[in-house]
This record gives structure tokens, sequence and C-alpha cells, in this order.
């Protein structure tokens, strides 16, 4: 098995990848998917459960194609991955004790790590102007009751 997993890490991949597909669509079916002239709440993680399983088998068949491809991890990868989850898990643990204006703040400043280079006056532009942004778009164009802070 061992040996396996060093000629074809993207077979060990690939299944990692097809078994988050089928999980997320077993869940995604529990939802009721509606019709093409109204769409329910399981349309759309039903359809990314999907591509997500069907990107698994990609990598699984590229896997056991002759030549391996090798998965690696390019420099920044890691980093811009961190910053992008980082920034959305900021805003789900912040958004109801903080309110919407410092959550999306927090979330611009944690996702601005993603970025190679750090350009800190784009980072204080995004800080400032996203969350006002995002509260005049949502709570003042649609109406939508959301607290601006805690």
């Amino acid at each position: 098995m061992r040996n396996f997993v060093r000629q074809h890490p993207s077979v060990l991949a690939g299944l990692a990848v097809t078994t988050i597909g089928v999980v997320a669509l077993n869940q995604a079916l529990s939802l009721d998917f509606g019709d093409l002239t109204r769409v329910g709440a399981g349309a759309f993680p039903t359809i990314v459960s999907i591509l997500v399983l069907l990107g698994g088998v990609t990598i699984i068949s590229f896997g056991f194609r002759k030549g391996e491809i090798a998965l690696t991890v390019p420099p920044g990868l890691l980093r811009a991955a961190a910053g992008t989850f980082g920034g959305i898990i900021v805003f789900a643990f912040t958004i109801e004790r903080l309110g919407l204006i410092p959550a999306v703040a927090l979330c611009a400043f944690v996702s601005s790590i993603a970025a190679a280079r750090i350009n800190w006056r784009h980072t204080i532009a995004l800080v400032l102007l996203l969350p006002l942004m995002t509260w005049l778009i949502f709570a003042v164009g649609l109406g939508l009751r959301v607290t601006a802070f805690g």
C-alpha cells in the first residue's frame, strides 16, 4: 500500500475529493431541488457536489495514467488558502456578535493575507470601504434587516 501511495499520490487525493463530493451530495439531496422557474435550496449544493465528485474522478483518472501527475503545492497556495478560508471563518464567527460592518472589515483584513505581497494602502482602503459598501447595498439598497454594529 505504501508503495502504491508513493507511486500514485493523485489517486489518494482524488479519492479524498470524491469522498467529499459523495458526502456533500448525500446531504444536498435531502434539500428541495425545486424546478427551473423556482429553484429550491438544494439546487446549488447539488450542482456543486456533482462538480466536486466529477473533479475527484478526474484526479483519480489522471493518477492512473502512465506518468503519474503528482499533486504538488505551488508556492503561495497555502497562504492564499489560509487568507481566503480565514476571512470566511472570521466573518462567520463575528457577524452575529459584532454586526455587519465590523465583520466585513475583519473579513477583508484577514483575507488580505492571501496576496503574495500585501499592499497596506489597498488593504486599509478595502477595510474602510468594503463594509460601508456592503451595508449600503444590503441594508439601504435591498432593505434587509441587518445590524450594522453588534
